[in-house]
């Protein structure tokens, strides 16, 4: 009697293992494209991003008001104490700082508790930058700040025309950004552009938490 071969079906279980190996290389090398920053080549990266700020940078001014003073001569050389909040919400000395003939004594707009104040110092110079007029006063005086960011959202565009593929984050130096100043070159940092970051043209990226708090639009918004 001849004896018939029997064929064993095939499992698609049993090619599992195979099937997962042969899936997961290419899965991984697109997810590794993606996470791996490339690093932007100097020579062009200036003028690509001096013509992303130009096009589609926005303008955002700081919401910050303070009560601001000069010191009277009697207080130079002594300390200004800065207070907060502690754990049971009354407020305990934070740090001291020494009065000089610079400074300009700067209150918070609302008290902490109660009618304690935090109060700083800053130099004239700082003061300036941020609120535009120079405190001239021995009283307390409020002010409106007047600085400004210039703020670009990354997008698929920005990304690839600094060399990014499939998405990919980019570095660059902080001396790249039209916005640094002439001697940033001494100090330059390197700068992680990722997809979706807002990006000042300082080269300082800005949560949109930050933003949104903080700070006021003060154009309309490019179109996407």
């Amino acid at each position: 009697m001849t004896m018939k071969s029997r064929s064993r079906p095939i499992s698609v279980l049993s090619h599992l293992p195979l099937l997962v190996a042969l899936a997961f290389p290419f899965g991984a090398a697109a997810e590794s494209e993606t996470e791996t920053p490339i690093v932007a080549q100097s020579q062009t990266v200036g003028p690509i991003l001096a013509d992303a700020f130009e096009q589609s940078g926005r303008v955002w001014k700081r919401n910050a008001m303070a009560y601001a003073r000069l010191p009277v001569r009697s207080e130079i050389g002594k300390a200004v104490t800065t207070f907060t909040l502690d754990g049971e919400g009354k407020p305990a000395a934070a740090s001291e700082a020494e009065i000089h003939e610079n400074s300009v004594i700067v209150r918070d707009m609302r008290p902490i508790v109660g009618a304690v104040y935090r109060e700083y110092l800053m130099s004239r110079e700082a003061w300036f930058e941020v609120f535009g007029l120079m405190a001239d006063t021995l009283t307390f005086h409020s002010y409106q700040s007047v600085q400004t960011l210039r703020v670009l959202t990354v997008d698929e565009a920005l990304l690839a025309a600094l060399g990014s593929q499939y998405g990919q984050s980019v570095q660059l130096n902080s001396s790249d950004f039209p916005g640094a100043g002439a001697d940033s070159g001494s100090h330059t940092q390197v700068i992680t552009l990722s997809l979706g970051d807002r990006v000042t043209d300082s080269g300082v990226i800005v949560s949109p938490e930050v933003l949104e708090k903080d700070y006021s639009p003060q154009d309309i918004a490019p179109e996407a």
